[in-house]
């Protein structure tokens, strides 16, 4: 399918166990915009989650920069 980002645009993926898989025909991202997929912060009580694992396929793309952030969650506070 395709995909039109705009200025600072934002495609957010929540942490979670199944994987995602993102299938793009064609896209167009505007300057600035991004992909994340960051893992769930810990606290005190919990751990923090690792992001989920992403399966991205573009076959073709229109971008100044593809930024991609898909790091796992920050650790409980010290």
């Amino acid at each position: 399918f395709s995909v039109s980002l705009g200025h600072e645009a934002r495609i957010a993926i929540v942490p979670g166990v199944q994987a995602f898989n993102l299938v793009v025909v064609h896209g167009e991202f505007g300057t600035g915009s991004q992909i994340t997929a960051r893992g769930a912060p810990g606290t005190f009580e919990k751990p923090a989650l690792p992001g989920r694992n992403l399966t991205l396929r573009l076959q073709s793309l229109n971008a100044e920069q593809l930024s991609i952030d898909a790091r796992g969650g920050a650790g409980s506070p010290g």
